[in-house]
């Protein structure tokens, strides 16, 4: 294998490598923003509980 053929096809999977980092780079911005919106629920369902407890405390 000639150098100009290994330099090609180095260059090649560092392209290709490159392409799964963007891939990967754009699912985990996908993924942050799921983690990011669960989280606001959680805090909405937990406010909601702590309400409902001081409010059973209040009728008791």
């Amino acid at each position: 294998m000639a150098l100009s053929e290994k330099l090609l096809k180095a260059l090649q999977s560092g392209i290709v490598l490159n392409e799964r980092v963007l891939a990967l780079a754009q699912r985990i911005e996908r993924l942050d923003d799921d983690v990011r919106q669960i989280d606001r629920r959680l805090v909405r369902i937990e406010t909601f509980v702590e309400v409902a407890e001081k409010q059973k405390q209040l009728t008791s």
